[in-house]
């Protein structure tokens, strides 16, 4: 089970359940450098999550070692086949997500040997495999080495050429041409299993509309649903990072419109009510609508401590989830490492840590002021929104800064599924035509 906020009444004080979340899989990063230079600001200075705030990276490898690929799987291993409670997993298996930087500029022999490695150190626990890559350099070796490993794709793109502006090359050239390219190549029938998906930024300056069928030609080109249900690529469109000291608006009257939560909310009512749900899927309003059904999800765009995967830096140090980057420096990284600790005391250690962080307490206002419905769903908005520099000893104590847009997206679910369930009572409710009998006289 999860670590979640309990939602007991909105006079209360809210309250942890003191749960270990239960870690499935492991995020390496396994290259710490990337060949774009994505939002780069008017003073040179990089605009990506990763590397805005964050410099402490440059106190680690480029590259992940194979000694740390091998431990961080052995401590894996170690972890999924320990004794537990309950009924246990014939055989265990584990996620390993690569990722930076973008693991995709390594060379196929480099992402061989550091697939390969996490394989065969994970003993008799067996490894589902998926990398997420900037979609520049990409070739068809490097898919073939995806290939041998079942190792499924994640591609960064905002959307059509103007959307996907921002995400430049170091050269200042546009990365869309060469990303296209990538995804061309991906949908040619030998890989198209293996097209995970597309991860982008919500733009509510480009039409919802045009945006989503730009998506759904790329994710479903020959329109026909994958012979697999587990194998439907998704879209996953996030909003902008951001928070207290350097917010995703330009003013407080375009944070006061809600432009990201209601552009967000129309993705997700074009896709619940047509029949696409059947060729691809839509990440976060299927998370977000199991939410509202009372599900936990493995998500971090809420907040609580609902990821059920632990991410392993290239010195083999335990961290947080990566978004906080764009808080503050270092603050990601735990005082632990796979060489001398253990998953299990990782996860306990993060969890304290957040704590102290303030990151698994709501704010007074989310607590007093908000709808508790409303506030069960979201616990307070993704982490790296809450962060305020002013609050030096609990820096997440805070609502999401972007609140507004999430509160707007949620209760635009809430309608659209309680419309939608009617719409499904009403049909099962309304007797056939051919079931009447109707007199010469009516």
């Amino acid at each position: 089970m999860s670590e979640s906020l309990a939602v007991k009444t909105q006079n209360e004080e809210l309250e942890t359940y003191d749960v270990e979340p239960e870690i499935n899989g492991l995020v390496l990063k396994v290259n710490n450098l990337c060949p774009l230079d994505c939002y780069r600001k008017a003073n040179g200075d990089s605009g990506c999550y990763m590397y805005a705030v964050d410099s402490s990276y440059k106190d680690r490898p480029s590259r992940m070692g194979l000694d740390v690929v091998r431990r961080a799987a052995e401590r894996f291993a170690e972890y999924a086949t320990r004794p537990k409670v309950g009924p246990q997993d014939k055989y265990p298996e584990g996620k390993f997500i690569l990722h930076g930087g973008d693991p995709g500029a390594l060379s196929a022999e480099e992402l061989d040997d550091t697939l390969g490695t996490a394989r065969d150190s994970l003993g008799d626990v067996s490894m589902r495999s998926a990398v997420e890559v900037s979609g520049v350099g990409i070739t068809s070796q490097k898919l073939d080495v995806f290939l041998d490993y079942g190792t499924k794709v994640g591609i960064s793109l905002d959307g059509d050429r103007h959307a996907n502006r921002h995400r430049i090359l170091k050269s200042g050239k546009p990365s869309f041409d060469k990303v296209m390219a990538t995804i061309q190549l991906i949908n040619q029938p030998r890989y198209r299993h293996l097209f995970a998906g597309i991860i982008g930024v919500a733009n509510p300056e480009s039409d919802p509309d045009e945006t989503y069928e730009f998506f759904k030609k790329l994710l479903v080109p020959d329109g026909r649903a994958r012979k697999k249900i587990d194998d439907l690529p998704w879209l996953s469109l996030v909003m902008p990072l951001g928070h207290y000291t350097q917010p995703p608006y330009t003013d407080e009257a375009h944070r006061a419109s809600r432009p990201y939560g209601a552009w967000l909310a129309h993705m997700d009512e074009r896709w619940m009510t047509s029949e696409d749900r059947h060729l691809f899927r839509l990440k976060e309003t299927v998370a977000l609508s199991g939410k509202v059904s009372g599900r936990q999800i493995n998500s971090d765009f809420l907040g609580g401590d609902t990821l059920e995967d632990m991410t392993i830096l290239s010195d083999g140090s335990y961290a947080l989830r990566d978004t906080l980057s764009i808080s503050s420096d270092g603050i990601t990284v735990l005082d632990a490492n796979v060489f001398e600790h253990s998953i299990e005391e990782a996860v306990v250690l993060r969890r304290q840590y957040m704590q102290r962080l303030g990151a698994l307490t709501l704010s007074p206002i989310c607590q007093t002021q908000c709808n508790p419905a409303t506030r069960a769903i979201c616990e307070g908005g993704t982490l790296a929104a809450r962060y305020d520099e002013r609050k030096t000893e609990a820096p997440f104590t805070n609502p999401a800064v972007t609140c507004g847009d999430l509160e707007h997206r949620i209760v635009r679910m809430l309608t659209l599924r309680a419309r939608l369930q009617l719409d499904r009572e009403h049909g099962r409710h309304v007797m056939p035509l051919q079931d009447i009998a109707y007199s010469a006289d009516s």
